[in-house]
């Protein structure tokens, strides 16, 4: 779903949201462009019977025109229930608190009608910057440009709040001067899934010697069994597969001890070479 800029559709402006096909009923899904080319809103089943609105904003770069996009914004969902979104995100081209959401304070970068219209209208909606709240004091930054900013937000109803978790700044892996925020968002009223049935990485399973390992341990196994019918007193085809399991298992999760940091390092490694 998008919705392009009313004057340059092809080259500036405009905003989305891809749905996964997998997770939510597509054919139940509505849209509406609130603003054309900024403001997005998409209403998706949640829970059973539950809707979930999620509202995405792309607000103007240009200080002479941030405090007059968030008034209109609210001129435009004020009077009408079913535009008031349960999540608000994007990139608003402004921050809430400079000295904290800027690298080196940045103060006075935002002009402070802009700022007070976006806060009166989170206010109004009963929003959370759910990122802050969980990190009230680090520091994060979402843009790199001339400096560094926390412009991508992403905001929820207070109700909400409480079953949101994993809240992320992360680099999207390709190169941009954005970062990616993220959550993960469940209902009170969704059934507790526990952790599931342990299983083995299937990344590991293409690593050379943690496949010899297990072969060597499911040729003992394969030894026992044949040995099983002449020594039913100490093993059995039963005990010998047991035995494999357990042994198996224990020697992935020792595997994934040592091999797991070095993978992370790695990362860590590439994520501040993009950066």
């Amino acid at each position: 779903k998008f919705t392009a800029d009313p004057d340059d559709p092809g080259r500036k402006g405009g905003v989305s949201i891809a749905i996964h096909k997998g997770m939510i009923d597509v054919k139940n899904i509505t849209h509406r462009a609130v603003i054309p080319g900024r403001v997005i809103l998409i209403e998706v089943p949640w829970n059973e019977n539950d809707r979930l609105r999620v509202m995405n904003v792309y607000a103007p770069a240009k200080s002479e025109e941030k405090a007059a996009f968030w008034k209109l914004l609210w001129d435009a969902i004020e009077n009408d229930d079913s535009l008031r979104p349960d999540v608000m995100l994007g990139d608003l081209n402004l921050v809430e608190n400079p000295e904290i959401d800027r690298l080196n304070g940045g103060r006075g970068t935002d002009p402070q009608a802009a700022r007070l219209a976006l806060s009166e209208l989170v206010t109004e909606l009963n929003l959370a910057d759910g990122w802050r709240r969980r990190h009230p004091t680090k520091r994060g930054y979402t843009f790199t440009g001339n400096g560094q900013s926390r412009l991508d937000r992403i905001y929820t109803k207070e109700d909400i709040y409480p079953w949101c978790t994993d809240w992320k700044i992360e680099h999207p892996g390709f190169k941009t001067d954005h970062n990616m925020v993220s959550v993960q968002i469940t209902s009170e009223n969704m059934p507790f899934i526990g952790r599931g049935r342990w299983a083995i990485p299937t990344n590991l399973l293409k690593h050379k010697l943690l496949k010899k390992q297990i072969q060597e341990l499911a040729m003992k196994m394969q030894a026992d069994v044949e040995r099983a019918p002449r020594d039913r007193a100490t093993t059995s085809p039963q005990m010998a597969l047991k035995t494999f399991k357990t042994e198996a298992v224990r020697v992935v999760r020792d595997y994934q001890k040592t091999r797991q940091p070095r993978l992370e390092n790695a990362i860590k490694s590439l994520q501040k070479e993009l950066e």
